[in-house]
């Protein structure tokens, strides 16, 4: 069978020709993609698709290079100018070979068995079966995650590492099919495309690691509970204190500790009782 490409670049590049050519003009600053130059337009070539472009380094090199319109960029914010003849026919033409090759990829996915829709529908497919390998990884935590990262930590940034950097192992997991049995990301791969993605993530995870081991938060110190015991025993200090008060503070007292009272009423009755005992020893020092 003969291997027929995606279009998909094939089109993007007319669309950028279909963008550039919407827009050049003889002394118009454009960008090079290819080498990320600017230059100035000198001629444009509408039977072939092409401009000749002036362009110069920053030490002071100059060359004029012929670039098609998908290859250029046309910066300065200009404005949209009348096609000719040519130009347009040279774009219905790229057309056309971006229609017969989108034509061809879809006799050729239709030959295997591929429909419509297929290609978002397993994206989907990954993405759901990825999200539940996470879960499952973070849910069971076998030993061999632990060593790698450590217990899941409790504050809000280094819990939001953990997550991501176990989030990557099981993504590559599943994507790999390493069975469970099989600690980490399993063995090197021998292949270099492979081995490549497995040298990455195990450098991200070494540093995520290391991360996590420098922003270690100790646990916040529990407060102390008291027992019921406790609690009748610090009513009777209470009691026995509200009855050693000052007679002319017992009504206020007596106010305070009613139970239909409203937080507001209690906040203004203690600031009132707080007042009055200090006009008194103002009062007193004074005299």
């Amino acid at each position: 069978m003969v291997d027929i490409a995606n279009p998909a670049e094939l089109r993007a590049a007319y669309q950028r020709a279909v963008e550039a050519r919407l827009h050049l003009e003889k002394g118009h600053r454009v960008r090079a993609l290819d080498c990320d130059n600017v230059g100035c337009v000198v001629s444009i070539d509408d039977a072939n698709g092409t401009c000749c472009v002036y362009l110069e380094n920053d030490h002071g090199r100059n060359a004029e290079r012929t670039l098609p319109w998908s290859e250029l960029h046309v910066i300065d914010r200009p404005r949209v100018v009348a096609l000719t003849p040519a130009a347009s026919a040279r774009l219905a033409a790229q057309a056309m070979q971006v229609f017969d090759a989108e034509r061809a990829w879809r006799i050729a996915l239709f030959a295997h068995g591929v429909l419509p829709g297929d290609a978002d529908l397993y994206r989907r497919a990954v993405h759901v079966a990825t999200d539940r390998a996470a879960r499952r990884l973070r849910s069971e935590q076998p030993e061999w995650l632990t060593t790698w990262l450590g217990e899941r930590p409790i504050d809000a940034p280094s819990s939001a590492v953990w997550d991501d950097a176990t989030t990557r192992i099981a993504h590559y997991r599943i994507l790999h099919d390493v069975a469970d049995s099989v600690p980490g990301l399993g063995p090197c791969p021998h292949d270099q495309d492979t081995a490549q993605p497995w040298q990455q993530l195990m450098l991200g995870t070494l540093e995520d690691r290391c991360w996590l081991a420098d922003h270690q938060v100790q646990p916040a110190a529990a407060l102390p509970v008291r027992s019921p015991a406790d609690l009748v025993g610090r009513r009777t200090e209470l009691q026995q204190l509200i009855a050693a008060a000052p007679p002319d503070l017992r009504g206020s007292i007596d106010r305070i500790t009613r139970a239909d009272l409203r937080l507001a009423e209690r906040h203004q009755l203690l600031l009132g009782a707080a007042g009055g005992q200090k006009e008194r020893r103002d009062w007193i020092l004074a005299n």
